[in-house]
């Protein structure tokens, strides 16, 4: 099983927020609303977005 994981600190943020999801296509709307709520980012610059997607890393779980 796969598993994706992204920290708020690893683009640059003092920040302790981390993100676990099994699908990558649900990691990106979770960390717009982050960004919205705890760094009042509202609207989301492609350069942030290539940072944060180069931050998030993928692992695989053994059954």
């Amino acid at each position: 099983m796969v598993r994706y994981h992204f920290k708020c600190r690893d683009v640059g943020y003092s920040c302790s927020y981390e993100l676990d999801q099994g699908q990558l296509k649900d990691m990106m709307p979770s960390i717009k609303i982050h960004m919205k709520y705890a760094h009042q980012i509202w609207e989301m610059t492609k350069d942030l977005e290539d940072k944060i997607n180069s931050a998030i890393t993928k692992t695989e779980e053994k059954q």
